[in-house]
């Protein structure tokens, strides 16, 4: 049954548009109803299964990372989740000679072998403030394999907003090429400085973040005419957050050295250095991020821009985007 507001809706805003390989458009009044309109009812677990994530870095890129997760998101007061990040594909850029077997001299790395990155991440949202507010939106109608047919309809939007607590732990291979960089000798506390075209070490980080986060959830269901029932569920995360490293620390190197012998000739060897305590860190650091979910759809997206902490005179940034496949455990739940 249509009421006023239906029909003055309809009448306004429900013509069906048709995108037929090249935008082509039509309008035809259209009736429908609201089947119900609860955005703080809705409600998601997302297990994220990673499709495609990359991260490009200052220090370290990565082609392709293996980025499980799950989170809690919508209804109620507390809203959080876990990550885990493993960099099958780092180590592209920048340019390192480690791959190299034959000693060099001008060539710095990690006295233990690099693995591929890894790091494990928790955040919990407390939200403090909610308010509603109407917004036009795009429903979808249906689909063929050359046209799309959408109306416009007015939702309500539920904002919230609230405060962010996070922890982030992991290491990461960590280019320093062209950079001065403090060493010393762990025999005779010698030290020395360093700059070579190829050098890295490995980063042991432990991060707490602080931060504010605002959520946008639309959770509709709507009887449109000749199509049936038409849903509109979704949310967009939106948070920015301060960080603080409590642990920010570098692997002791190994240099390619000339050693002669006493005969007069001699060969070159990889000596090991302690990473020296005059290296400048930079321990604070920032990020944004946003997600993507749809109700019922089988992919989300996500992306981070971020400032991390590292080594002062390195602007150690890193901008990651990533698309999963979801398996939402609460499927069922919408109303």
């Amino acid at each position: 049954m249509y009421t006023m507001k239906t029909i003055l809706a309809a009448s306004l805003l429900g013509g069906i548009s048709v995108f037929n390989q090249g935008f082509a458009q039509e309008d035809q009044p259209l009736g429908f109803s609201y089947v119900y309109q609860k955005p703080e009812k809705f409600a998601m677990l997302p297990i994220n299964i990673p499709l495609m994530h990359f991260t490009l870095g200052k220090t370290n890129t990565s082609l392709y990372d293996v980025k499980p997760s799950i989170y809690y998101l919508g209804a109620g007061r507390v809203n959080g989740g876990i990550s885990f990040r493993y960099g099958l594909g780092d180590k592209v850029m920048p340019k390192t000679l480690e791959k190299e077997r034959i000693i060099r001299d001008d060539h710095m790395m990690s006295v233990n072998k690099p693995g591929k990155s890894m790091d494990f991440s928790a955040q919990a949202t407390v939200f403090l403030k909610e308010a509603k507010k109407s917004k036009i939106v795009s429903l979808s109608l249906s689909e063929s394999r050359t046209t799309s047919y959408y109306t416009k309809v007015e939702v309500d939007v539920l904002v919230k907003h609230g405060l962010t607590i996070g922890y982030n732990q992991g290491h990461s291979w960590y280019n320093m090429n062209n950079q001065e960089i403090d060493l010393v000798h762990p025999a005779t506390n010698m030290e020395t400085t360093v700059k070579f075209n190829s050098m890295s070490s490995v980063q042991e980080f432990k991060i707490i973040k602080f931060g504010y986060q605002h959520t946008r959830t639309i959770n509709s269901m709507f009887e449109v005419e000749k199509y049936g029932e038409r849903a509109k569920s979704s949310i967009v995360v939106t948070g920015v957050n301060f960080m603080y490293a409590l642990t920010n620390k570098f692997d002791d190197v190994l240099v390619g050295k000339y050693i002669q012998n006493d005969g007069g000739d001699g060969k070159m060897h990889y000596a090991q250095f302690n990473f020296a305590s005059t290296n400048a860190l930079i321990n604070f650091g920032g990020e944004f991020y946003q997600q993507y979910y749809i109700k019922h759809s089988p992919i989300s997206l996500e992306y981070r821009i971020a400032l991390l902490p590292g080594l002062k005179g390195i602007l150690n940034y890193a901008l990651s985007i990533g698309g999963n496949i979801q398996i939402d455990a609460l499927r069922k739940n919408s109303k």
